[in-house]
């Protein structure tokens, strides 16, 4: 279900809930994940949805998208690994977000919701926008980073895959081992070479993809992913990320105006430019709530990942 309001959810962090690791790392007793040498705490997620769901406001938009309690301590657990790997994608990298643009978007977000306003899509998550306000603040700072991370990729990325498809499971393991290896048979299974495209170009048909499609864009090069049969199917997709590269410097890269893109389709992609540091992370999620499931950067229910991402061979 891609509703607007788990689109929301799924943008949001759980403040609060990181709490710094030492010696040999956090311990898994009264955590519901752990990302790193972080931990974000049972507790703190039982009481964010707690707060939640006596809003009267935010229940009755969940009962409207028909999403439940599950779904929504889920997206929150999801959430708080997002919040760390864009933290340290940031520190890594200098993005940056004023206080003023902090203010900027949560004013911006106070209108969209008034009845008397026009309606449009207000970037925050409901679990924000009801929530504590200084909570509020540094959850929109969160996703006004992953908004800048892909305003600076958008424009130099390109990105060439190759996909197949095959009847069942133990094929898609083989064909994607033979992806792996590359060369003359893989290209034979996959059709040839694959032409390399830009994001610019990728991103504004990716608006109503399902979550797993964006992994291409986030992928390393030389990794391969197989995605499981969808509802009703029962074909396995198996794409490898040929070649990923950046602008060389001295190179303009391909125009574009990414100020006109819907700034959702602008944080989901740079949710995703963060798998390369979440398969360099470990992470660990409480039974409880689930699975982290790598190709759409998020905690689903046990048994319903996507698919499988495999790290590029090495060298």
């Amino acid at each position: 279900m891609r509703s607007r309001v788990i689109r929301a959810i799924a943008v949001t962090s759980i403040l609060g809930a990181v709490v710094a690791g030492c010696g040999s790392g956090p311990s898994q007793v009264g955590s519901a994940v752990i990302v790193g040498d972080s931990a974000a705490r049972l507790a703190d997620v039982d009481s964010t949805l707690d707060t939640l769901l006596a809003n009267p406001k935010f229940s009755a938009q969940l009962t409207k998208a028909g999403v439940t309690p599950d779904m929504v301590t889920r997206e929150i657990v999801g959430r708080a690994v997002i919040h760390d790997l864009i933290r340290a994608e940031a520190a890594a990298t200098g993005l940056s977000v004023s206080d003023a643009e902090i203010d900027q978007t949560i004013a911006a977000d106070d209108r969209t919701t008034d009845d008397n306003q026009p309606a449009a899509q207000p970037l925050e998550s409901p679990i924000a926008m009801y929530g504590d306000p200084a909570a509020r603040r540094e959850a929109v700072r969160d996703d006004l980073l992953l908004v800048k991370l892909g305003q600076r990729e958008i424009d130099s990325l390109d990105v060439a895959v190759q996909v197949g498809q095959t009847g069942s499971a133990a094929d898609a393991q083989a064909k994607a081992q033979l992806a792996l290896a590359g060369g003359a048979a893989a290209d034979q299974f996959f059709g040839g070479p694959a032409q390399a495209v830009s994001a610019s170009q990728i991103v504004p048909g990716f608006a109503q993809a399902p979550p797993y499609a964006w992994s291409l864009l986030g992928t390393p090069a030389g990794g391969v992913i197989v995605v499981n049969p969808q509802q009703g199917s029962n074909t396995w997709t198996i794409a490898k990320v040929q070649s990923r590269t950046t602008t060389p410097p001295g190179r303009a890269p391909a125009p574009s105006d990414s100020s006109q893109l819907d700034p959702s389709l602008l944080l989901t992609f740079g949710q995703h430019l963060l798998q390369p540091r979440a398969m360099a992370t470990d992470i660990r999620v409480n039974p409880r709530f689930g699975v982290w499931d790598p190709l759409s950067m998020a905690v689903v229910a046990e048994g319903q990942a996507a698919g499988t991402l495999y790290p590029p061979a090495a060298p």
